[in-house]
């Protein structure tokens, strides 16, 4: 009966309450720690890079680049796989939820989970181009700033002398901006779908109660259906939305990750020069 399967799930949401704090507690300290520590090994491994190259190679590489490479490029790495780690524990909290509501009520829980991965799907897609670009754009204007800066701390004596100290502000404050104004629209693409979502969710419980009310149905029945998903949508809901927020923050940071691509080419094709 209905009254069987509310307290069937009543009982299961109670254990997963307290089983969720030991797991999520433990998941996102180890998470942490270790992502962090492998984006510390990558980086490592590109300062060894740099370390041993030869002094032609060296000349002929940009300093401000290659410390783009380590500091700036080596720290998104770190995040993509942090970002990478949670995406993998959300998409975990998120099917094990569907499948309880599956067991209480197949159509409207199909229903809902085709709704909400339609809506996702159909702004991700629609904000791709316009994430590339300005992803691209980070990338670029992160080795700008850093070759702006690198190049002011190297020649502070004739900036003072030659007094062009407006000129490397104005020429910093530009690239600044610019790179912000890339990373806010790209922050703001990725909390617009929470608001749609949220609005979206209430406009379908209106229109399930009155279906409910020009149908006849059983209020009881109605208003258990009406709670178990209200509980279930606490934490389907936010799954969802760090589902996309995780894997939106992971394409933003592609090019960085290509740029790392590269350099570890690089590194396979000297140690192949070096063998052979």
């Amino acid at each position: 009966s209905n009254v069987d399967y509310s307290y069937t799930f009543c009982v299961l949401i109670i254990t997963y309450s307290f089983l969720n704090i030991l797991i999520s507690v433990t998941s996102i300290r180890y998470i942490s720690i270790y992502t962090q520590i492998l984006g510390a090994n990558i980086k490592s491994k590109i300062v060894n890079y740099f370390l041993y190259l030869d002094w032609i190679e060296v000349t002929s590489t940009p300093a401000s680049e290659s410390m783009s490479r380590v500091i700036n490029d080596g720290n998104e790495v770190s995040d993509i796989l942090l970002f990478i780690m949670h995406l993998i524990s959300k998409f975990a909290l998120a099917l094990l939820i569907i499948i309880l509501l599956l067991i209480f009520n197949t159509k409207l829980t199909f229903f809902l989970v085709a709704l909400l991965s339609l809506v996702y799907l159909l702004i991700f897609f629609g904000s791709k181009t316009l994430l590339t670009v300005n992803s691209l754009k980070q990338s670029q204007l992160l080795d700008s700033i850093m070759k702006v800066v690198k190049n002011m701390f190297g020649s502070l004596k004739e900036i003072i002398f030659y007094d062009t100290h407006e000129t490397v502000l104005a020429n910093f404050s530009e690239l600044n901006n610019s790179y912000a104004k890339a990373k806010g629209t790209n922050m703001a693409l990725a909390q617009i779908p929470r608001s749609v979502i949220d609005s979206l969710i209430l406009i379908t419980l209106v229109g399930l109660l009155l279906i409910s009310q020009i149908q006849n149905l059983d209020p009881t029945n109605f208003l258990s259906t009406f709670s178990i998903y209200g509980i279930a949508a606490l934490k389907l809901l936010p799954a969802f939305q760090n589902i996309f927020y995780f894997s939106h923050e992971t394409y933003v940071r592609f090019p960085y990750l290509q740029n790392i691509s590269d350099l570890f080419t690089k590194i396979n094709q000297t140690r192949i020069v070096d063998k052979s």
